[in-house]
């Protein structure tokens, strides 16, 4: 089954334990404060969709979707609006191994939240045959922890545009089975345990 869903449709968990496999965002926001200024988080929790397409998003808030093991595929379709991808967004989603942003993106600036893709199931970060493109936009990710935790990683590309060229701090840290990483000539910058407890990398 599939839903699409539109401004003013969503509230608080409004989703948990649905049966919706793929999800279409057609919408300019999702909740993100209550008037009492509390954050509105796992609007998709522990939800078995498998597919995720967005449009005209700027914003993916926090924890939006937190534990959603089925989650394979996300899709930024014909989008420049996106700006930011919240702290722990796609948390926990273990099996998450392809994220395609829209071209239109490539020049603007996108935010990445503290652990926005932790314990994710990519196998390959960085260059545009890779599972997450680092080149796809300018990504800001100095929250760091962004790719932490990932025991599929295995293959690591850094940019040049990535991040103003600083690999923050515990970026690809606790990535078990990673073991290659190359590195882009104006990446000049290492924050402290950006690969820590990476205990196969080669290079």
């Amino acid at each position: 089954s599939y839903s699409h869903i539109t401004n003013d449709q969503l509230i608080h968990k409004l989703f948990w334990g649905s049966d919706i496999h793929t999800l279409i965002i057609h919408s300019s926001t999702l909740p993100v404060t209550h008037d009492n200024g509390d954050s509105d988080r796992q609007q998709f929790w522990n939800m078995p969709m498998e597919e995720v397409v967005i449009t005209a998003l700027p914003a993916i808030p926090d924890n939006a979707f937190e534990a959603n093991s089925n989650l394979k595929l996300l899709v930024m379709r014909r989008d420049d609006a996106l700006r930011s991808i919240g702290e722990e967004a796609f948390i926990d989603c273990e099996n998450l191994h392809d994220v395609k942003f829209s071209s239109a993106l490539a020049n603007e600036t996108v935010t990445l939240g503290k652990n926005a893709f932790n314990n994710t199931g990519f196998v390959t970060i960085g260059d545009e045959d890779a599972q997450f493109e680092l080149n796809a936009a300018k990504f800001d990710a100095n929250a760091g922890y962004v790719f932490t935790n990932m025991q599929k990683l295995t293959n690591v590309h850094i940019p040049d545009n990535f991040n103003n060229g600083i690999v923050p701090e515990g970026t690809f840290a606790n990535a078990a089975e990673l073991k290659e990483v190359t590195v882009a000539p104006n990446v000049d910058t290492i924050k402290n345990a950006a690969f820590a407890n990476d205990n196969k990398l080669e290079r």
